[in-house]
């Protein structure tokens, strides 16, 4: 059993990137025994680093409640003290020690901008619930499961491991539920997260193709990515947020050398989407929720959404309040007013360019598609 210390000396997370030993610029320190890692509640898994069979912990300060901030992974990144990388077996054998097992656990996944932030605050409610908001660990498997596909069950038994490694800090007595929501990355895992975790109540959030583009087109703006792109470089940032080969993504982009940031946002919405029904025709249980109607419907939505989840109706006055405040404020993600939806609206040329795009999936061809499993209010 080997761990050992990384002392940090630069930082180069890209805050849209899953979280990846690259992120940091390190040096190797002194090795530690496994039993220290264990008794410091202040480690938290943070990636895989498989090119070694390393799981890597990330050490922050004690006053940080994770369960409190409005993204894990980035937080995770800003104030970390120094990383300490643990062996496959070793991490495994932490784990097992750990022996975490809640009463009820809640998988969120989700497209994007379709309110899974604001989830990871409704789940929260309550001393009964821990809720953490995108925990990268569970998607790292993504980068070198799509280049050995053989390696799935290991995959789930990482899974596996790092809930019990993610969640030991934080579950205090008396806490039942763990709820964790993850990037849009997430989706391409579903499959294996319904293995490692086939008691949870999976949910999928997604939203209208058109108020999806809007909403990432106002932060694109924001960031002055509005320039259209070549379709090969579409291609290569479709592999790099999600590992889909070219032959997925090029039959949408026939006859576009250039492509506008709207149909290059439509193009993942329905990359997102057309994975998710894959996976519901296969069986796997994901209970579908447009965000359409948790904004429109919210006591009737998560009540409906609560008694799925075996949750107590008690907390839903809290759950509700949740909708009172910007779940991203304080961050590039959040709104430009507060107290508003998003006031980006498509011209009508940006929602036929949406429309071309879907005209070519067999089945997903409207921007209003409702996915098969979607809870009815």
């Amino acid at each position: 059993m080997s761990a050992v210390i990384l002392n940090i000396q630069a930082r180069n997370k890209a805050i849209e990137t899953v979280c990846n030993l690259s992120d940091f610029t390190v040096t190797e320190g002194d090795t530690i025994s496994p039993e220290s890692i264990a008794a410091n509640a202040n480690l938290h898994p943070y990636c895989l680093d498989d090119a070694n069979r390393r799981a890597i912990f990330v050490e922050v300060p004690p006053s940080i409640d994770l369960a409190e901030v409005s993204f894990y992974n980035q937080t995770l990144f800003e104030k970390a003290q120094r990383l300490i990388a643990v062996d496959y077996e070793t991490f495994h054998q932490m784990a097992a020690a750990a022996s975490i097992r809640p009463v009820s656990m809640i998988i969120i996944h989700t497209i994007g901008r379709s309110g899974s932030t604001l989830f990871d605050d409704i789940f929260y409610q309550g001393e009964s619930a821990v809720s953490l908001s995108e925990p990268d660990i569970f998607v790292s498997g993504l980068d070198f499961r799509q280049k050995d596909s053989s390696r799935d069950l290991e995959i789930v038994q990482l899974m596996r491991s790092s809930l019990n490694l993610t969640f030991k800090p934080l579950a205090v007595d008396g806490v039942t539920t763990f709820s964790f929501k993850l990037r849009n990355q997430g989706i391409e895992l579903i499959d294996l997260l319904y293995k490692a975790f086939p008691e949870a109540h999976h949910i999928f959030l997604y939203r209208s193709a058109v108020g999806f583009a809007a909403s990432f087109y106002r932060i694109f703006r924001k960031m002055g990515l509005t320039q259209d792109v070549s379709r090969d470089e579409v291609v290569k940032l479709v592999y790099d947020h999600i590992r889909r080969e070219s032959d997925e993504v090029e039959p949408y982009l026939v006859d576009k050398p250039y492509v506008t940031q709207v149909e290059n946002i439509a193009l993942l919405w329905l990359l997102f989407m057309d994975r998710a029904l894959k996976f519901y025709k296969q069986g796997i249980p994901l209970l579908g929720l447009r965000y359409e109607d948790l904004n429109s419907k919210r006591s009737e939505t998560l009540a409906a959404l609560f008694e799925y989840c075996h949750l107590s109706s008690d907390q839903l006055p809290a759950a509700l309040k949740a909708f009172e405040h910007d779940a991203q404020e304080g961050t590039i993600l959040a709104r430009d007013n507060p107290q508003k939806g998003n006031s980006t609206t498509l011209t009508a040329e940006q929602i036929a360019q949406i429309q071309a795009i879907l005209d070519k999936h067999p089945i997903i061809r409207t921007p209003d598609y409702i996915l098969p499993g979607t809870l009815q209010v």
